[in-house]
Protein backbone atom coordinates (compact mmCIF):
# COMPACT_ATOMS: atom_id res chain seq x y z
CA UNK A 1 0.00 0.00 0.00
CA UNK A 2 2.01 3.37 -0.85
CA UNK A 3 2.06 5.68 2.18
CA UNK A 4 0.84 9.00 2.24
CA UNK A 5 2.83 11.85 3.78
CA UNK A 6 1.25 14.82 4.90
CA UNK A 7 2.05 18.52 4.77
CA UNK A 8 0.28 21.14 6.81
CA UNK A 9 0.74 24.66 7.44
CA UNK A 10 1.24 26.89 10.29
CA UNK A 11 -0.85 29.27 12.29
CA UNK A 12 0.06 32.17 9.80
CA UNK A 13 0.54 32.92 6.27
CA UNK A 14 3.66 32.50 5.37
CA UNK A 15 3.87 35.40 2.76
CA UNK A 16 3.65 36.98 6.32
CA UNK A 17 7.31 35.55 6.85
CA UNK A 18 10.54 37.38 6.34
CA UNK A 19 11.56 33.79 6.53
CA UNK A 20 8.67 31.03 5.29
CA UNK A 21 7.94 28.31 7.46
CA UNK A 22 6.43 24.43 7.13
CA UNK A 23 5.29 21.99 9.76
CA UNK A 24 6.46 18.64 8.61
CA UNK A 25 4.62 15.56 9.56
CA UNK A 26 6.37 12.56 9.91
CA UNK A 27 5.78 8.98 9.58
CA UNK A 28 7.13 5.37 8.97
CA UNK A 29 9.03 4.65 12.55
CA UNK A 30 11.65 2.05 12.09
CA UNK A 31 14.07 0.85 14.35
CA UNK A 32 17.24 0.61 12.25
CA UNK A 33 20.01 2.23 14.15
CA UNK A 34 22.48 3.58 12.13
CA UNK A 35 23.76 6.61 13.49
CA UNK A 36 24.84 6.85 17.35
CA UNK A 37 22.77 7.98 20.09
CA UNK A 38 23.28 8.28 23.39
CA UNK A 39 25.29 6.34 24.90
CA UNK A 40 25.14 6.75 28.83
CA UNK A 41 25.75 3.58 30.45
CA UNK A 42 26.66 3.54 34.55
CA UNK A 43 27.77 0.06 35.52
CA UNK A 44 27.96 -1.02 39.23
CA UNK A 45 29.15 -3.68 40.68
CA UNK A 46 27.01 -7.64 40.48
CA UNK A 47 26.57 -7.44 44.10
CA UNK A 48 25.03 -4.23 44.59
CA UNK A 49 21.54 -5.12 42.63
CA UNK A 50 19.98 -8.57 43.00
CA UNK A 51 18.33 -9.76 39.64
CA UNK A 52 16.61 -13.22 39.88
CA UNK A 53 16.67 -16.03 36.76
CA UNK A 54 20.09 -15.44 35.92
CA UNK A 55 20.56 -17.26 32.98
CA UNK A 56 23.11 -20.52 32.98
CA UNK A 57 26.39 -21.30 31.58
CA UNK A 58 27.43 -17.97 32.81
CA UNK A 59 31.38 -17.21 34.09
CA UNK A 60 30.80 -14.07 35.08
CA UNK A 61 28.24 -10.85 34.62
CA UNK A 62 27.62 -7.55 35.85
CA UNK A 63 24.45 -5.62 35.93
CA UNK A 64 24.51 -2.22 35.39
CA UNK A 65 22.46 0.82 35.05
CA UNK A 66 20.55 3.13 32.25
CA UNK A 67 19.40 6.33 33.57
CA UNK A 68 17.66 8.15 31.16
CA UNK A 69 16.67 11.18 33.79
CA UNK A 70 16.38 11.61 37.10
CA UNK A 71 12.64 11.79 36.87
CA UNK A 72 12.46 8.06 35.55
CA UNK A 73 13.49 4.94 37.18
CA UNK A 74 16.62 3.25 36.36
CA UNK A 75 16.31 -0.27 34.12
CA UNK A 76 18.74 -2.52 35.03
CA UNK A 77 21.23 -4.51 32.45
CA UNK A 78 22.67 -7.76 32.94
CA UNK A 79 26.02 -8.48 30.89
CA UNK A 80 27.08 -11.43 31.16
CA UNK A 81 30.06 -13.52 29.61
CA UNK A 82 29.56 -17.68 28.88
CA UNK A 83 31.48 -20.57 29.57
CA UNK A 84 32.30 -20.41 25.82
CA UNK A 85 32.92 -16.93 25.40
CA UNK A 86 30.01 -15.25 23.96
CA UNK A 87 28.52 -11.66 25.31
CA UNK A 88 25.11 -11.44 26.67
CA UNK A 89 22.71 -8.66 27.23
CA UNK A 90 19.07 -8.59 28.56
CA UNK A 91 16.99 -5.81 29.71
CA UNK A 92 15.01 -6.01 32.62
CA UNK A 93 11.53 -4.35 30.52
CA UNK A 94 9.46 -4.63 33.32
CA UNK A 95 11.54 -3.10 36.21
CA UNK A 96 10.86 -6.31 38.44
CA UNK A 97 14.51 -7.26 38.71
CA UNK A 98 13.63 -10.48 37.47
CA UNK A 99 14.89 -11.84 33.65
CA UNK A 100 12.49 -14.39 33.26
CA UNK A 101 10.77 -14.15 29.82
CA UNK A 102 12.99 -11.40 28.85
CA UNK A 103 14.94 -11.38 25.39
CA UNK A 104 18.38 -12.32 25.37
CA UNK A 105 21.23 -10.74 23.33
CA UNK A 106 23.65 -12.97 22.29
CA UNK A 107 27.05 -11.59 20.48
CA UNK A 108 30.27 -12.99 19.61
CA UNK A 109 33.47 -13.25 21.51
CA UNK A 110 35.67 -10.91 19.46
CA UNK A 111 33.63 -7.92 19.97
CA UNK A 112 37.67 -5.59 20.32
CA UNK A 113 37.67 -6.34 16.33
CA UNK A 114 34.53 -5.48 14.96
CA UNK A 115 34.40 -3.21 11.64
CA UNK A 116 32.32 -0.55 11.36
CA UNK A 117 30.38 -1.90 8.05
CA UNK A 118 29.87 -5.48 10.59
CA UNK A 119 29.11 -3.22 13.45
CA UNK A 120 26.54 -1.90 11.40
CA UNK A 121 24.97 -4.79 9.96
CA UNK A 122 24.69 -6.66 13.33
CA UNK A 123 22.80 -3.98 14.50
CA UNK A 124 19.99 -3.78 11.92
CA UNK A 125 19.99 -7.57 12.13
CA UNK A 126 18.78 -8.33 15.58
CA UNK A 127 15.12 -6.41 16.88
CA UNK A 128 14.57 -3.46 19.08
CA UNK A 129 13.58 -4.36 22.66
CA UNK A 130 10.48 -1.79 23.80
CA UNK A 131 10.52 -0.49 27.29
CA UNK A 132 7.50 1.32 28.60
CA UNK A 133 8.32 3.47 31.31
CA UNK A 134 6.06 3.95 34.15
CA UNK A 135 4.04 7.32 33.43
CA UNK A 136 5.07 7.65 29.59
CA UNK A 137 3.08 7.55 26.33
CA UNK A 138 4.66 5.65 24.47
CA UNK A 139 7.36 2.42 24.54
CA UNK A 140 10.54 3.18 23.56
CA UNK A 141 12.79 1.55 22.00
CA UNK A 142 16.60 0.15 23.04
CA UNK A 143 19.13 -2.08 21.67
CA UNK A 144 22.53 -3.00 23.56
CA UNK A 145 25.89 -2.15 21.78
CA UNK A 146 29.05 -4.13 22.85
CA UNK A 147 31.55 -3.31 19.97
CA UNK A 148 34.44 -0.92 20.59
CA UNK A 149 36.11 0.33 18.02
CA UNK A 150 37.20 3.46 19.41
CA UNK A 151 37.31 3.82 22.94
CA UNK A 152 40.75 3.53 24.11
CA UNK A 153 40.12 1.51 27.41
CA UNK A 154 43.83 0.57 29.67
CA UNK A 155 43.62 -2.64 29.69
CA UNK A 156 41.52 -6.34 27.76
CA UNK A 157 39.52 -6.59 30.69
CA UNK A 158 38.06 -3.25 31.19
CA UNK A 159 37.15 -3.24 27.18
CA UNK A 160 35.84 -6.46 28.00
CA UNK A 161 32.74 -4.91 29.82
CA UNK A 162 32.26 -1.97 27.47
CA UNK A 163 28.47 -1.42 26.66
CA UNK A 164 26.51 1.53 25.07
CA UNK A 165 23.02 1.29 24.62
CA UNK A 166 21.12 2.97 21.46
CA UNK A 167 17.94 4.58 21.31
CA UNK A 168 17.27 6.17 18.08
CA UNK A 169 14.14 6.41 15.57
CA UNK A 170 13.82 6.93 12.02
CA UNK A 171 11.13 8.72 10.67
CA UNK A 172 10.60 10.01 7.06
CA UNK A 173 8.59 12.68 5.07
CA UNK A 174 7.77 14.24 1.99
CA UNK A 175 7.21 18.12 1.64
CA UNK A 176 6.91 20.61 -0.99
CA UNK A 177 8.18 24.22 -1.36
CA UNK A 178 8.63 26.43 -4.16
CA UNK A 179 7.46 24.38 -6.41
CA UNK A 180 9.95 21.50 -5.64
CA UNK A 181 9.37 18.16 -3.80
CA UNK A 182 11.87 17.34 -1.29
CA UNK A 183 12.34 14.26 1.09
CA UNK A 184 13.00 14.43 4.82
CA UNK A 185 14.83 11.69 6.68
CA UNK A 186 15.12 12.17 10.28
CA UNK A 187 16.70 9.88 13.28
CA UNK A 188 17.07 10.77 16.38
CA UNK A 189 15.87 10.11 20.39
CA UNK A 190 12.61 11.03 21.74
CA UNK A 191 13.50 14.01 23.47
CA UNK A 192 10.29 13.47 25.85
CA UNK A 193 12.82 11.72 28.43
CA UNK A 194 16.58 13.11 27.15
CA UNK A 195 18.08 16.45 28.19
CA UNK A 196 19.96 16.46 25.40
CA UNK A 197 17.82 14.61 22.31
CA UNK A 198 19.82 13.56 19.46
CA UNK A 199 18.63 14.61 16.40
CA UNK A 200 20.36 14.29 12.70
CA UNK A 201 18.39 14.46 9.36
CA UNK A 202 19.10 15.24 5.67
CA UNK A 203 16.74 16.88 2.95
CA UNK A 204 17.29 15.89 -0.58
CA UNK A 205 15.51 16.50 -3.76
CA UNK A 206 13.10 13.81 -4.59
CA UNK A 207 14.49 10.97 -6.56
CA UNK A 208 17.93 11.56 -4.52
CA UNK A 209 19.12 8.79 -2.40
CA UNK A 210 19.59 9.84 1.31
CA UNK A 211 18.68 6.61 3.23
CA UNK A 212 22.46 5.90 3.32
CA UNK A 213 24.69 7.61 5.86
CA UNK A 214 28.04 9.19 4.05
CA UNK A 215 31.28 9.68 5.66
CA UNK A 216 31.56 12.51 3.70
CA UNK A 217 28.75 14.39 4.18
CA UNK A 218 27.32 13.67 7.64
CA UNK A 219 23.91 14.12 8.39
CA UNK A 220 23.14 17.69 9.28
CA UNK A 221 21.82 18.32 12.80
CA UNK A 222 18.40 20.83 14.69
CA UNK A 223 19.19 24.23 13.56
CA UNK A 224 22.28 23.40 11.29
CA UNK A 225 21.79 25.38 7.94
CA UNK A 226 20.91 22.54 5.16
CA UNK A 227 21.12 23.81 1.18
CA UNK A 228 19.77 22.04 -1.27
CA UNK A 229 20.04 23.63 -5.07
CA UNK A 230 19.69 27.16 -4.38
CA UNK A 231 17.14 26.84 -1.45
CA UNK A 232 18.26 27.03 2.49
CA UNK A 233 16.29 25.08 5.29
CA UNK A 234 17.14 25.07 8.65
CA UNK A 235 15.08 22.32 11.13
CA UNK A 236 13.64 24.87 14.17
CA UNK A 237 12.36 22.22 15.90
CA UNK A 238 10.71 19.09 16.32
CA UNK A 239 8.03 17.42 18.62
CA UNK A 240 8.94 15.34 21.98
CA UNK A 241 8.65 12.40 19.98
CA UNK A 242 9.48 12.78 16.65
CA UNK A 243 6.11 13.17 14.48
CA UNK A 244 6.34 16.53 13.63
CA UNK A 245 8.94 19.22 12.60
CA UNK A 246 8.88 22.69 12.19
CA UNK A 247 10.99 23.78 9.20
CA UNK A 248 12.08 27.29 8.03
CA UNK A 249 13.39 28.02 4.40
CA UNK A 250 14.62 30.56 2.02
CA UNK A 251 16.09 30.96 -1.48
CA UNK A 252 20.00 31.74 -1.13
CA UNK A 253 22.28 33.13 -4.04
CA UNK A 254 26.35 33.37 -3.40
CA UNK A 255 29.01 31.09 -1.62
CA UNK A 256 27.95 27.94 0.94
CA UNK A 257 29.76 27.62 3.77
CA UNK A 258 30.23 24.46 5.74
CA UNK A 259 31.66 21.57 6.70
CA UNK A 260 30.76 19.17 3.67
CA UNK A 261 32.33 18.13 0.72
CA UNK A 262 32.18 20.96 -2.01
CA UNK A 263 30.97 23.57 0.37
CA UNK A 264 33.65 26.67 1.52
CA UNK A 265 34.75 25.48 4.80
CA UNK A 266 32.66 27.20 8.23
CA UNK A 267 35.75 28.82 10.27
CA UNK A 268 37.42 28.32 12.97
CA UNK A 269 38.64 30.45 15.27
CA UNK A 270 40.04 29.68 18.18
CA UNK A 271 43.63 30.03 20.19
CA UNK A 272 46.28 27.55 20.12
CA UNK A 273 47.42 24.86 22.42
CA UNK A 274 50.38 27.50 22.52
CA UNK A 275 47.97 30.62 23.07
CA UNK A 276 48.07 32.25 19.48
CA UNK A 277 45.04 33.45 18.04
CA UNK A 278 44.18 31.14 15.07
CA UNK A 279 41.68 31.83 12.48
CA UNK A 280 40.86 29.06 9.13
CA UNK A 281 39.78 31.77 6.89
CA UNK A 282 42.96 33.55 6.85
CA UNK A 283 44.76 30.29 5.76
CA UNK A 284 43.31 30.41 2.20
CA UNK A 285 45.75 29.95 -0.42
CA UNK A 286 47.54 27.00 1.00
CA UNK A 287 46.09 23.26 0.98
CA UNK A 288 44.71 23.05 4.42
CA UNK A 289 44.53 19.33 6.37
CA UNK A 290 42.40 19.19 9.73
CA UNK A 291 43.17 16.35 12.26
CA UNK A 292 40.14 15.71 14.60
CA UNK A 293 41.45 13.26 17.37
CA UNK A 294 41.07 12.30 21.16
CA UNK A 295 43.53 10.88 23.52
CA UNK A 296 41.21 8.64 24.19
CA UNK A 297 40.67 7.34 20.93
CA UNK A 298 43.04 4.37 20.26
CA UNK A 299 42.85 4.42 16.00
CA UNK A 300 43.84 8.29 16.26
CA UNK A 301 46.77 7.10 18.18
CA UNK A 302 47.35 4.97 15.77
CA UNK A 303 47.31 7.37 12.61
CA UNK A 304 49.56 9.94 14.00
CA UNK A 305 52.75 8.53 12.47
CA UNK A 306 50.42 8.72 9.29
CA UNK A 307 50.51 12.28 9.43
CA UNK A 308 53.55 12.88 10.79
CA UNK A 309 54.58 11.27 7.55
CA UNK A 310 52.30 13.37 5.36
CA UNK A 311 53.56 16.57 6.95
CA UNK A 312 56.87 15.65 6.50
CA UNK A 313 56.50 15.00 2.97
CA UNK A 314 54.16 18.27 1.82
CA UNK A 315 54.83 21.07 4.51
CA UNK A 316 57.35 22.86 1.91
CA UNK A 317 54.76 22.00 -0.59
CA UNK A 318 52.15 24.50 0.66
CA UNK A 319 50.13 21.91 3.11
CA UNK A 320 49.12 23.10 6.55
CA UNK A 321 48.06 20.92 9.08
CA UNK A 322 45.87 21.39 12.08
CA UNK A 323 45.04 18.89 14.63
CA UNK A 324 42.04 19.68 16.22
CA UNK A 325 42.03 17.98 20.06
CA UNK A 326 38.78 16.44 21.08
CA UNK A 327 39.15 15.62 24.98
CA UNK A 328 37.58 16.34 28.40
CA UNK A 329 38.96 19.70 29.91
CA UNK A 330 41.01 17.15 32.45
CA UNK A 331 43.11 15.45 29.45
CA UNK A 332 44.52 18.42 28.26
CA UNK A 333 47.69 17.55 29.66
CA UNK A 334 47.71 13.80 28.45
CA UNK A 335 47.14 15.61 25.18
CA UNK A 336 49.99 17.95 25.49
CA UNK A 337 52.35 14.77 26.46
CA UNK A 338 51.15 12.86 23.11
CA UNK A 339 51.60 15.91 21.15
CA UNK A 340 55.25 15.98 22.62
CA UNK A 341 55.96 12.28 22.82
CA UNK A 342 54.58 11.76 19.09
CA UNK A 343 56.85 14.95 17.57
CA UNK A 344 53.37 16.27 16.14
CA UNK A 345 55.07 19.66 14.92
CA UNK A 346 51.98 21.22 13.37
CA UNK A 347 49.13 23.85 14.64
CA UNK A 348 47.04 22.35 17.30
CA UNK A 349 43.87 23.44 18.70
CA UNK A 350 41.93 22.18 21.57
CA UNK A 351 38.11 21.76 21.90
CA UNK A 352 36.10 20.62 24.93
CA UNK A 353 34.91 17.09 23.39
CA UNK A 354 30.82 17.12 22.45
CA UNK A 355 29.98 20.04 24.01
CA UNK A 356 27.07 22.64 21.99
CA UNK A 357 30.06 24.77 20.83
CA UNK A 358 33.40 22.71 20.57
CA UNK A 359 34.64 22.76 17.47
CA UNK A 360 33.60 18.92 16.88
CA UNK A 361 30.11 19.48 17.16
CA UNK A 362 30.53 22.33 14.96
CA UNK A 363 31.92 20.20 11.97
CA UNK A 364 29.29 16.91 12.88
CA UNK A 365 32.35 15.17 13.76
CA UNK A 366 30.76 11.50 14.90
CA UNK A 367 33.67 9.39 13.98
CA UNK A 368 37.30 9.39 15.00
CA UNK A 369 39.74 10.00 13.93
CA UNK A 370 38.54 12.16 11.04
CA UNK A 371 39.98 14.41 8.23
CA UNK A 372 39.32 16.96 6.53
CA UNK A 373 40.88 18.69 3.00
CA UNK A 374 40.57 21.81 1.90
CA UNK A 375 41.75 23.34 -1.36
CA UNK A 376 43.50 26.61 -1.77
CA UNK A 377 40.29 28.46 -2.49
CA UNK A 378 38.86 26.80 1.02
CA UNK A 379 36.31 24.34 -0.30
CA UNK A 380 36.44 21.29 1.17
CA UNK A 381 37.60 18.39 -1.21
CA UNK A 382 37.22 15.14 0.81
CA UNK A 383 36.11 14.17 4.57
CA UNK A 384 37.37 10.87 5.70
CA UNK A 385 36.09 8.86 8.20
CA UNK A 386 38.50 6.34 10.71
CA UNK A 387 42.01 5.08 10.30
CA UNK A 388 40.85 2.53 7.54
CA UNK A 389 40.22 5.26 5.32
CA UNK A 390 42.80 7.58 5.30
CA UNK A 391 45.01 5.76 2.54
CA UNK A 392 42.18 8.34 0.39
CA UNK A 393 43.39 11.13 2.24
CA UNK A 394 46.97 10.50 1.14
CA UNK A 395 45.81 9.69 -2.58
CA UNK A 396 43.54 12.80 -2.06
CA UNK A 397 46.59 14.76 -1.28
CA UNK A 398 49.04 13.20 -3.85
CA UNK A 399 46.77 14.80 -6.84
CA UNK A 400 46.27 18.03 -5.43
CA UNK A 401 50.17 18.54 -5.31
CA UNK A 402 50.31 16.80 -9.08
CA UNK A 403 48.03 18.96 -9.93
CA UNK A 404 49.66 22.56 -8.36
Amino acid sequence: MQKIFILFLYFFPLTALAQDSIVVKLTNLTDSLVFSGSRTVTWIAPDSVKLSNIPTDIESYKVKIHSFSNELPPLMIFYGVTNSGKRQVIFDTDFDRDLKDEYVYTFDSDIQSNQKEREDSTMRAIPAIQVKYPGMEKEILLKPVVFNRVANYPNVQDSIWHLFVESNYDRVANFNVLGNTYHLFVRGQVSAFHAKSMFSCYIVREGDEFFKPSKHNPPHRLHDTIVVDGTQFVIDSVSPYLEKSWISYQSISGPIYGVRENEFAKNIVSKTITGEIFDLHSLKGNYILIDFWGSWCHPCIELIPKIRELHSTYHNKGLVILSVGCDKRGKFEKMMSIIEKENMDWLHVFTEYDKPLSIDNQYSISCYPTSVIIDKSGKIVYRSCGLHDFHHVKQKLDELMLAN
